[in-house]
């Protein structure tokens, strides 16, 4: 535990600093009031307004001060207070390395252990080769943002109409109170994130969730804490649009995130893509697994040629094209019906802000580890249940803008659209080793 080793490191920093305090414990002569006897021992100490020596065949003597001798008087009070004040020090030593193992984390969660490949942008005019292969390694490389650069130029300004709009529409409460009560749980995540491993439940959980349950919780955490920042999530940041700097950032503070949990996961690196080139604005992309990849036992498999075309000199798959037309339509309509569309949403923010109330607030307050433990037994089984319901209710009120209403649809994120074309068929394991993407044969 990091508290007892920190404990036995200043006991020992203690003792070497005892142990070498000059002219402390030392033997030396003392002489009484009359001048006339004089003796040799170690000074001890004092007790009780006298001074206790120790002689030098084990035996201990005490002296009340007014009959040693002036020199002797003064010398046995200048050790007594030269000793009282190393053990203060030892003391206050201590009792800041005991408060600082039992105090919360840092509140920010620390960076993502691997740094994530520089982000490389798409040259203009690529081929369809390229543009696939470059979607394919930028994802793997943790930089979501490539799904933004590589959509045709009006989709994304419609994209950003719509989150201007949205922003100037929502009522500022109801966002501002979901976003921080999202900061306010990753904070207690991050800062408690010692105890919550260290409670006894989950240490119990720890051969189901694996060695690497840390890494996952760490790196879950951190890229939804930087997604949630109330800076960066500020209606009044959303209203300027400007998304291309602000996708930028977010991928810069959350592509190692992204890039450490890939790894995790196991997830293959690029696949072999080969393309079918129709025309100039046509062609179709097949995706196999990379050489090496594990098949269990199966030969190693191809995707369905998948329909591209070129728009504003853009390659982009077909799906995923009316797949976003369809989306921003929707969100069009939503908008238009707000705030009555936003009904969804309130729902889920009411059941988020009881469970922080409920759930998150007493883990805040506790002010040890001890007190961390006794709130969380009482907590843990209702919280795990109330949890499961919110994910389905946030289900039905989710989107692209973190459950504002504004969604993909179903199948149709940034994200997913790639990843159907590029991933759909690569197998990727979870922590234990259990397939979460199947190829199919």
């Amino acid at each position: 535990m990091r508290s007892f080793g920190h404990l036995l490191l200043v006991v020992g920093c203690g003792i070497s600093a005892l142990a070498g305090t000059p002219q402390i414990g030392t033997a030396d002569e003392w002489t009484d009031v009359s001048g006339q006897h004089t003796m040799t021992a170690e000074f001890m100490g004092m007790w009780e307004g006298k001074a206790v020596f120790a002689l030098p065949g084990g035996q201990r003597r005490s002296i009340e001060l007014k009959n040693l001798r002036a020199e002797s008087r003064l010398r046995a009070i200048d050790l007594a207070e030269e000793r009282a004040a190393h053990l203060e020090k030892f003391k206050e030593q201590i009792q800041a390395e005991t408060e600082e193992a039992r105090a919360p984390g840092p509140a920010e969660m620390a960076p993502a252990p691997e740094t994530a490949p520089s982000y490389q942008t798409l040259d203009e005019n690529a081929s369809l080769q390229i543009t696939a292969e470059h979607i394919a390694s930028q994802w793997r490389s943790g930089h979501v943002r490539v799904y933004w650069d590589t959509m045709p130029a009006k989709q994304k300004a419609e994209i950003e109409a719509l989150v201007v709009e949205f922003a100037k529409k929502v009522d500022p409460a109801l966002w501002n109170g979901l976003i921080e009560n999202l900061d306010r749980t990753t904070r207690l995540l991050a800062s408690r994130e010692d105890w919550i491993f260290e409670h006894p439940q989950v240490m119990m959980l720890t051969p189901i969730l694996g060695e690497n349950a840390r890494h996952y919780y760490r790196s879950g955490v951190g890229l939804v804490q930087q997604l949630v920042k109330p800076e960066a999530a500020s209606l009044d940041r959303l209203k300027e649009g400007n998304l291309d700097e602000w996708i930028d950032q977010r991928d810069s503070d959350t592509a190692s995130y992204v890039y450490h949990l890939m790894n995790l996961a196991n997830v293959p690196q690029p696949p072999r893509i080969s393309v079918d080139i129709k025309d100039d604005t046509h062609g179709t992309v097949s995706v196999a697994a990379p050489q090496g990849t594990p098949q269990r036992g199966r030969q190693t498999p191809r995707s369905r040629p998948e329909k591209w075309s070129r728009v504003e000199g853009q390659w982009i798959a077909d799906s995923a094209f009316a797949s976003i037309n369809r989306s921003i339509k929707t969100n069009q309509e939503r908008i238009a019906n707000m705030p009555a569309s936003l009904e969804p949403l309130r729902a889920y923010s009411t059941q988020m802000q009881e469970v922080v109330d409920s759930y998150v607030a007493p883990l805040e307050s506790a002010n040890s580890r001890e007190e961390f433990n006794i709130s969380l037994d009482e907590i843990l089984p209702p919280l795990i249940m109330k949890v499961a319901q919110l994910g389905g209710r946030a289900g039905n009120a989710r989107g692209g803008m973190m459950g504002s209403g504004m969604e993909m649809e179903p199948g149709g994120s940034e994200t997913e659209m790639y990843e159907n074309e590029l991933y759909e068929n690569e197998l990727m394991e979870g922590p234990g080793g259990e397939p979460i993407m199947q190829i199919e044969p």
